[in-house]
């Protein structure tokens, strides 16, 4: 049997590091493709397992993929087919399963869909151009146990979310109007479509000449976190953070320090991602230790908070394992000319307190600054990742000592 096809949303630049969490976490888990901001993959993985992830945005179940699609109208014709032909029903028990409904008496048998010929409505006969459906389907068939379980209650009202990249002789509201059209045939009766809080999601992605669309399984909570309830200026976003934790190689042994702390979301995320012996965090503006304090209560978080100087560390030397900061980019935080003075007096410090086979991973938008003053202090870069953070890019460096 084929496994079921899903598909993840990353901040642009993360998805090889997002598999590589996804592949941790499931195993069996086998690449389709990358795209910018996305990682198309297949797994027999319980779909809940894929919502633990911390680096990636959203969470989809695939319910078709279009590639060699044109730009013209007719494009809208092959979206429509797709979604036509995607199976529905079994994306839908998936959807119950994650969200851990109360079955119905009665179970999937109880569903009416509705059914139309290709040929109906504007968007004409079905067409090819290398439309593929996800069948989601549980081992064993379409029987109501299996790992997905019991069918669940259904969900009562739906909405659809486009977005579009490259030039298309048609809007972002054409090519989402063309799946809506096809889900209102395909959905069960008692759904209806609304403009906001829906229960359900169907997402349209297009780009150029391939386009997914897939029912979105998480929720915002997964993006923005629920215990990130104040912030600073300049904010990390929480899957950044996991993405750096988890380029820190983690082990429970780690004792880690991120000495720009602002609002904790770095030793947070770190925290979350799995045991480690001891976290500091601290920053030179109290009110930003006073709100990492709090985010980590609220997260369950054990962690030391300092306010401090990061230049001049109140620490003994080679007493961390693992440094994660986010560097001032100089924009809301510092400017650029204060930001080179700090960044060298930064170095030094990081070089003092970190031990032997310690990691520094490091955010900045001064690439080629950071990577000069780097390997003047003598730190051997290993990684780089690349990626836009607030609008401008960025740089997430991996360094050890030389």
């Amino acid at each position: 049997m084929i496994a079921p096809s899903f598909y993840v949303m990353t901040m642009p630049g993360l998805e090889t590091l997002a598999f590589s969490e996804i592949r941790a976490r499931v195993p069996d888990a086998e690449l389709i493709k990358f795209a910018r901001g996305i990682a198309l993959f297949r797994t027999m993985a319980k779909p809940d397992t894929l919502l633990e992830l911390r680096t990636v945005e959203d969470v989809f179940v695939t319910l078709a993929h279009v590639t060699g699609l044109g730009h013209g109208r007719d494009a809208l014709r092959v979206i429509h087919s797709a979604t036509l032909n995607a199976d529905v029903v079994g994306a839908l028990a998936v959807w119950r399963q994650v969200r851990h409904a109360v079955p119905p008496p009665g179970g999937r048998e109880g569903i009416e869909t509705r059914s139309a010929s290709f040929a109906e409505g504007p968007y004409g006969p079905s067409g090819g151009h290398g439309a593929v459906g996800n069948t989601v389907s549980p081992p064993g068939g379409r029987d109501k146990s299996g790992p997905y379980g019991p069918s669940g209650v259904q969900p009562h009202t739906w909405r659809v979310i486009s977005q579009k990249a490259g030039t298309h002789d048609f809007r972002r509201v054409d090519a989402g109007n063309a799946v809506s059209d096809a889900l209102r045939r395909i959905l069960p009766r008692g759904m209806s479509h609304v403009a906001d809080d829906a229960d359900v999601e169907f997402w349209l992605w297009l780009s150029g000449s391939e386009a997914l669309v897939g029912l979105r399984l998480s929720d915002a909570t997964m993006r923005h976190r629920g215990y990130k309830r104040e912030h600073v200026p300049a904010s990390l976003r929480p899957t950044v953070a996991a993405a750096m934790g988890w380029l820190a190689r983690p082990t429970q042994e780690d004792i880690v320090l991120d000495p720009l702390c602002g609002a904790g979301t770095l030793i947070i995320e770190r925290a979350l991602l799995g045991p480690l012996a001891q976290a500091i965090g601290g920053d030179l503006r109290k009110e930003a230790v006073t709100i990492a304090r709090r985010n980590a209560l609220a997260a369950g978080v054990r962690a030391e908070w300092h306010v401090w100087d990061a230049r001049a560390l109140p620490l003994e030397a080679a007493s961390v394992t693992r440094i994660i900061t986010n560097l001032p980019f100089g924009k809301q935080i510092g400017t650029e000319e204060t930001n080179a003075d700090l960044y060298t007096a930064l170095v030094g410090e990081f070089g003092r307190v970190l031990g032997a086979g310690g990691v520094l991973v490091t955010l900045t938008s001064a690439d080629r600054f950071w990577d000069r003053i780097l390997r003047q202090d003598g730190w051997r870069i290993v990684k780089k990742v690349v990626l836009v953070v607030l609008g401008q890019p960025a740089s997430i460096f991996v360094a050890e000592r030389a």
